[in-house]
């Protein structure tokens, strides 16, 4: 006997998350359980985190990956931020080890000159960036590491090989498999959207927030998310009262902090506007502070208290 019930609804919104899209990087369904659970990315909380973690505190030295996926993925600075913690515990700790980071991108896609400056300062022994590198496959028997790198004197990509203890893989992202459930339409794997809405363009009842959303270059962080469902509560209000809601008078705002050290951290602001019917971003970063790691405390507090209540 079932036990499935049906809700109706007037409005929906969904706030699904991402979900990693293994496919686009292996096609051996077996390799993708294998690199979950030895490799795992690490950007969705319980499991994925608690193996990361023993695998920094049992690490004995060598090389550890992080590899970088292109496209949007949950928290842009995350791989940076980890990069500098993992070397922080290493350096701390006397531990002979490389944290290589392999990035599709020119720069880091987040604070770069920051994250670039503390890499070739606070860790210039133990982190090595990789510009211009694509991740292409995996070998955990013979612990190798399959990459292409641009070669600046050849124009061109060339492919190599690296050994590796440890290695932290993030695949490309994509929408949580409930928006393809609802059969909404996505864009690149994130849902599309009724500009400038935060409504889904296949349904006018149907909204979507958070990281699962791919219309706007919204950071997909925590702190937007909520930002977005703050400007979504006042468009429901409105359109429950049957008046007219501004959207582009009404944009949402993001704050981001990353530690670079136990006692140092770096902070990015987008602030959003619409000029000649196109959306603009102004971004400003703070320095590399103390201040800035408290501050960054302070935030932490703040907005779980505010999400979680």
């Amino acid at each position: 006997m079932s036990n499935n019930k049906i809700l109706k609804y007037e409005y929906l919104i969904l706030s699904t998350g991402i979900d990693y899209d293994y496919e686009k990087i292996f096609k051996d369904n077996e390799k993708i359980k294998e690199c979950k659970f030895k490799a795992p990315a690490g950007l969705k909380p319980g499991s994925e985190h608690l193996t990361l973690k023993k695998m920094i505190q049992n690490f004995k030295g060598g090389n550890f990956i992080i590899s970088i996926p292109s496209g949007a993925y949950k928290c842009p600075p995350a791989p940076y931020e980890r990069a500098c913690l993992i070397a922080q515990y290493f350096k701390s700790n006397k531990i002979k080890a490389k944290v290589i980071v392999l990035d599709p991108r020119e720069k880091p896609a987040s604070k770069a000159n920051e994250f670039l400056n503390a890499f070739n300062t606070y860790y210039k022994d133990y982190i090595n960036y990789k510009p211009y590198t694509n991740f292409k496959d995996i070998d955990f028997e013979k612990k190798e590491i399959t990459f292409e790198s641009f070669d600046m004197l050849e124009l061109d990509y060339k492919t190599k090989k690296l050994s590796f203890e440890e290695a932290n893989i993030i695949p490309p992202n994509k929408a949580n498999k409930l928006i393809q459930l609802a059969k909404l339409e996505t864009n690149n794997g994130f849902a599309k959207l009724q500009e400038p809405t935060f409504r889904s363009i296949s349904s006018p009842y149907i909204y979507v927030v958070g990281d699962a959303q791919g219309q706007y270059p919204f950071p997909k962080s925590a702190q937007m998310a909520n930002s977005c469902a703050y400007v979504l509560a006042q468009e429901l209000i409105s359109r429950l009262d049957n008046k007219t809601f501004d959207y582009k008078s009404n944009l949402p705002g993001n704050v981001c902090y990353s530690m670079i050290s136990k006692t140092k951290a770096v902070s990015i602001m987008h602030e959003y506007s619409y000029k000649n019917d196109k959306l603009k971003v102004k971004a400003e970063v703070s320095n590399i502070s103390k201040e800035v790691a408290q501050t960054a405390k302070a935030w932490y507090f703040g907005i779980t208290e505010d999400i979680l209540g």
